[in-house]
């Protein structure tokens, strides 16, 4: 389901996978031309912190692993307006890009495979310019850069094997998903733990200011939003239509 930063639907992602049939894709958006840009998926209701990665797999690897919020943008052109849009809208709100670590490739002019990191600019194969960039990490640092927030890529334990695997069999480790298939949930846990600590990010450095009449409790403006309802409950400022929601990172 692709969503705006209001809630309101425009459509949806199909994804078959290895049941998609001959001549069929296996990711397509439906309806056929929906625009993409600035709308996403998410997964839980933006707290003090909300992630956003490319794909859904690897945004429910990351909700899995750290319970936060994470907002699947569908693909890499898309994290800069996703990030943008989610940073309107929850102003206080960090924002975390997990990037893919796009290393991999062919060659523009003879199709061989290339890993970046051994071959950056000349294709092993022919010699010429393969053309190939980590796609991944430069729309993640650039979309990171626009919301004033920060962005982590995987970190693989096998990284000669990693790229061996590629460049051997065609098989690619990219992902944070694919970082929880190799290695363990616990791994893609510690590395976007470890991130948030060097970041100096935390829960209690977001927390919002204690209203007045609240009675010394923050919660008690914490919306709970009646099932089916598309309004927040009368007299909040929130309007996500997951339930509950945080007014920390509300932009109201």
């Amino acid at each position: 389901m692709m969503l705006d930063a209001s809630g309101k639907i425009h459509g949806l992602q199909i994804i078959r996978g290895k049941a998609a049939k001959p001549g069929q894709r296996d990711k397509e958006y439906w309806p056929r031309g929906v625009a993409t840009k600035g709308h996403f998926h998410l997964i839980g209701a933006p707290s003090w912190i909300v992630l956003v990665a490319e794909g859904y797999a690897t945004a429910a690897t990351l909700h899995e692993a750290t319970g936060f919020p994470v907002a699947v943008a569908f693909d890499a052109g898309n994290l800069g307006a996703v990030a943008a849009a989610l940073h309107k809208r929850y102003k206080q709100a960090r924002v975390l890009i997990c990037a893919d670590d796009d290393i991999y490739g062919k060659c523009i002019g003879c199709q061989g495979r290339v890993v970046l990191p051994q071959h950056s600019h000349d294709c092993p194969h022919c010699g010429a310019p393969h053309t190939r960039t980590n796609t991944g990490v430069t729309a993640a640092s650039a979309a990171a850069l626009e919301v004033n927030g920060a962005w982590v890529v995987p970190q693989f334990r096998e990284e000669s094997a990693r790229q061996a695997a590629f460049l051997e069999h065609g098989r690619k480790a990219s992902d944070f998903n694919d970082l929880h298939a190799a290695e363990g949930l616990h791994v893609v846990r510690t590395q976007i733990e470890v991130r948030l600590s060097d970041l100096g990010w935390s829960s209690a450095a977001r927390q919002p200011r204690v209203p007045p009449n609240s009675g010394g409790q923050g919660s008690a403006l914490v919306a709970q939003r009646p099932r089916g309802s598309n309004r927040a409950v009368q007299g909040t400022k929130c309007s996500w239509p997951y339930e509950p929601v945080d007014p920390c990172c509300s932009s109201a």
